[in-house]
């Protein structure tokens, strides 16, 4: 579920926000979540696998716990220069 809550609040909408709500479940269940990426270009390239992880349909392919989780996030947005801070 956080993982899905990361690519809401990173896309600003549901990876499924088009579906309808009988099949969203079964989106959910078979497949993945769309590319981050596609919805926006301007997030760092690993934010997409961090979220897969997160979201991935075997238990034992997600991390083992949020600490983890949260370990590569914070690596992953660490290696971004935002651009307004390269205007300073």
């Amino acid at each position: 579920a956080l993982g899905v809550i990361l690519y809401e609040m990173f896309a600003g909408r549901h990876p499924f926000d088009e579906t309808p709500v009988g099949s969203l479940l079964i989106k959910h269940i078979q497949e993945l979540l769309p590319d981050i990426h596609e919805v926006r270009d301007d997030l760092p390239p690993g934010i997409g696998d961090v979220i897969q992880k997160a979201t991935a349909k075997a238990p034992s392919d997600r991390y083992s716990n949020v600490l983890a989780l949260v370990s590569d996030l914070k690596s992953t947005m660490s290696s971004a220069i935002p651009l307004w801070w390269c205007a300073k």
